[in-house]
């Protein structure tokens, strides 16, 4: 994620002094005329200005450049119209030093590595940023356009849903001669937006421009929510991150978030827009923090049936949605109920889809009004239940998850007992496990040829030994893997990663594949035939485990009937029980938490259990298990003679309470742990 720095071999021109007073004369606020239309009402083409003839100024001075090696220029005079670029001094370089928790070894951290993105300055003494920016942060610094110092910066706020961040500088230095970034309207489709930041591929300060092409309710990769969004088709790389994005008139409409790269797509970018940002700092301002993102805690369905809206009871005239389930810990779960059919939103009728009128000639999905409330604001809704219409008067509170996206900056939680490591399911728990490394910047695409049918080649990757045994920890996992690798290869030979950042875990996994081809011929033949018909297979395309792939549904089918594989971005070889709750299972109190073995640290004590990976925890001793807390609790008060804890897939593990208590000390001294359990579980 950092930039490489290059060093260029050539000398700076010498520098006049006529040079540097004409130069120092120019404005802070780099205003630029430039040549427009010669009428706002023209008509655009494609998003751009048509064409008109102006006469090209002489210079009056060389470029020069400045402290930090941006060039500037006395500002050129046109003929005609004079456009304005808004202040780029407002927009500033974030550094930042990371240190990720380690999920897979919870009493430790990883190594810390370091990141460069943008942010710019807002009113009263604060700079916004991405989150993925700031996340996990050890030190995080400032650096102006045009200075050479640093400034150490406080995060304020991280709001993860959203992906922005707060930050203050406490030395005044760093405010003077800059004034804050003003914010804008929602632009229009076709306005042209101006992204300013510091992306890869220099040192300085870069600009990029384009026009507004889509608006809608957008997957927001880091927040792992939904909210509206901007499309533009001006470049944003890695490092663009947390900058500005302009209108013409030089108001802020949104800040640079995240792109998608793709040999079938160009210039695809996306933006926060002004709703989001300000709902961000007036959530902030209203509560000296971040809150968070009210729900609406119900799964719906369309009603475009008209069948189902006639077995419903309802008129030609009515729509709305179906509801489908209710999360139990919602405000909302003691007046809605299942089957209710929501017919409008403070007021707002929601369509069969689930749209709401947005502006003229546009439609979005109704949560964008939920997305504008607040946490404990209040919503009035309106729905249809047994031929009556009914109106609520409903709290809104934010997701209660029962596998959380986020752990909000909080080391994870774990306990060990006789080498038996438990902890808290979480999404980036569940990344780790896989090795993926999630790097939140860009959504990036990138592609791995090999030969499918080349089993040979496979050896070529046992240099790269570094994945963990616990990633391939039965030879069925291997050759599952090996399946993935031969239909993914299918489409032109290539595999194509819907990743953040590609860390080479597929060629680290096939490296752990080569020992295997020489045994296990059974599992070979199975696998080779389901690839044999996968060749003749043809269906249109799907997502599988983050991977897009043409052609493959009928051999994804009968994959997942011989070895029950699921999975998103990350998941490879987890159970598909622990993956189902994460994707279906609703949490049925607010500490509630999916607690798993997630690995057995080997020992005398707990021989025949070393293969107890990611397994989910059902109860101990006769007694349900609510969270990883109470799980602990119950087991150091335990007196009883044995330890008995009953594993999802009908396993159990037994273990004497006098010795595996005893056992647990040396096991804590060998590997090096600190504690038998995280700080959060001693309270």
């Amino acid at each position: 994620m950092g930039e490489n720095k290059r060093k260029r071999g050539r000398k700076p021109k010498s520098k006049s002094a006529t040079a540097h007073e004409e130069t120092a004369s120019q404005s802070k606020n780099d205003a630029v005329p430039l040549p427009t239309a010669e009428s706002d009402s023209q008509e655009r083409r494609r998003g751009r200005s048509k064409k008109i003839k102006v006469a090209l100024p002489e210079r009056r001075s060389p470029r020069l450049a400045d402290s930090n090696g941006d060039c500037a220029a006395e500002a050129p005079k046109w003929e005609g119209a004079v456009k304005v670029v808004p202040s780029m001094d407002a927009v500033v370089k974030v550094f930042c030093v990371h240190t990720e928790p380690n999920f897979s070894l919870p009493w430790q951290r990883k190594r810390q590595y370091s990141s460069s993105s943008s942010g710019f300055i807002v009113g009263g003494r604060r700079v916004l940023t991405n989150a993925h920016s700031v996340e996990h942060h050890t030190q995080v610094k400032l650096k102006k356009r045009g200075s050479d110092t640093k400034y150490l910066a406080t995060v304020l706020a991280i709001g993860t849903e959203c992906d922005i961040a707060m930050l203050t500088v406490s030395d005044d230095e760093f405010w003077e001669g800059v004034s804050p970034v003003e914010f804008g309207d929602l632009p229009a489709l076709q306005d042209a937006v101006t992204v300013v930041g510091y992306p890869i591929g220099g040192d300085t300060i870069s600009v990029t421009s384009g026009v507004v092409s889509r608006m809608e309710i957008l997957s927001y990769v880091h927040g792992s929510t939904e909210l509206l969004g901007l499309q533009i088709d001006a470049a944003i790389n890695s490092g663009n991150s947390g900058g500005p994005a302009f209108s013409d008139k030089g108001k802020c409409v949104g800040i640079a978030f995240q792109s998608l790269k793709h040999e079938d797509v160009e210039n695809i970018g996306y933006v926060i827009p002004t709703t989001v940002i300000l709902h961000f700092i007036q959530d902030y301002e209203k509560n000296g923090a971040y809150t968070g993102f009210p729900i609406l805690g119900v799964e719906w369905q369309k009603m475009e049936n008209p069948d189902l809206r006639m077995s419903m009871g309802m008129g030609p005239e009515q729509k709305g949605v179906r509801i489908r389930r209710i999360e139990p810990t919602a405000p909302e779960s003691h007046v809605l109920k299942p089957s209710d059919v929501i017919l409008s939103f403070d007021g707002v009728n929601i369509a069969n889809d689930g749209t709401i009128p947005f502006r003229h000639g546009e439609r979005i999905g109704f949560s964008y009004l939920v997305s504008q409330k607040y946490t404990g604001d209040r919503a009035l809704v309106k729905v249809f239940r047994n031929s009556q219409i009914l109106e609520f008067n409903i709290k809104l509170a934010t997701h209660k998850r029962l596998v959380p996206a986020h752990i909000k900056g909080r080391p994870p939680s774990y306990y060990i007992i006789a080498g038996f490591v438990f902890t808290a399911v979480s999404v980036p728990y569940l990344r780790s496990e896989v090795q993926l490394d999630i790097v939140l910047d860009t959504v990036s695409h990138i592609s791995c040829r090999l030969d499918p049918l080349s089993l040979e080649k496979l050896k070529l990757f046992e240099l790269c030994m570094k994945l963990p045994v616990s990633a391939i920890n039965k030879t069925n996992s291997a050759w599952r893997l090996l399946f993935l690798y031969l239909t993914f290869n299918r489409i032109n030979n290539t595999v194509c990663f819907q990743l953040y950042e590609f860390s080479a875990f597929l060629s680290l996994a096939l490296a752990r594949l080569a020992p295997c081809l020489s045994s296990s011929s059974c599992s070979f033949c199975l696998w080779f035939e389901l690839y044999t018909r996968f060749l003749n297979q043809t269906s249109s395309g799907i997502m599988f485990m983050g991977f897009y792939m043409n052609q493959c549904a009928t051999s994804y089918h009968e994959f997942m009937v011989q070895e029950e594989g699921y999975g998103k971005d990350y998941e490879f070889d987890a159970p598909v029980k622990l993956l189902d709750k994460h994707l279906h299972s609703m949490a049925q109190s607010v500490d509630e938490q999916l607690v798993v073995v997630s690995q057995v640290l080997v020992s005398d004590i707990n021989i025949g259990y070393e293969e107890i990976v990611n397994t989910q925890v059902l109860s101990f001793n006769g007694k349900p298990v609510k969270n990883l807390k109470s799980l602990a609790r119950m087991v150091e008060s335990c007196d009883d003679e044995f330890l008995k804890f009953d594993l999802e897939y009908q396993q159990i593990v037994v273990l004497k309470t006098s010795t595996a208590k005893a056992a647990t000390l040396d096991i804590l001294t060998t590997h090096c742990i600190p504690s038998a359990m995280s700080d959060d579980l001693k309270t």
